[in-house]
């Protein structure tokens, strides 16, 4: 972690401490979230990694490879009633297109959901009304 710094909210939230091995990060709700966000993309044996690694999602160098340097980008997780999210759900772990979330946030920003969404805005386009075929 040589030439890094490490983000702190006002109480000190994350911080180092000696480990056997040197300089490390206490095992924090957000370093959960980001050892968690890399086994779901390059484990195979993760809990869900058929609906991210499997499906191509993955996690942008930057992160993959320090944890600081995810949470200077993401930040402190607000509550214990936030975890991380995806705003788009086909995209990559990466800045821009993550944030943290409550549960009703990320519920509204599934894929089904979206899929539902699309297709019933598809189905009431009047260009898409008029090519269907008329059932008799």
């Amino acid at each position: 972690m040589e030439g890094d710094s490490l983000s702190m909210d006002a109480i000190g939230h994350v911080a180092l401490i000696r480990t056997p091995r040197g300089m490390g990060v206490k095992k924090t709700p957000e370093h959960r979230a980001w050892r968690n966000m890399r086994a779901r993309c390059y484990y195979p044996k993760a809990k869900g990694y058929r609906y991210y690694g499997g499906r191509g999602i993955s996690v942008c160098e930057r992160w993959r490879v320090s944890f600081v340097a995810f949470l200077d980008d993401v930040g402190c997780r607000p509550s214990p009633r936030h975890s991380l999210d995806r705003i788009d759900t086909y995209g990559n772990y990466e800045p821009g297109n993550v944030r943290w979330a409550t549960l009703e946030t990320q519920r509204r920003n599934r894929r089904p959901t979206l899929e539902h969404h699309r297709k019933k805005e598809l189905d009431n386009r009047p260009d898409f009304l008029q090519n269907r075929p008329v059932s008799s």
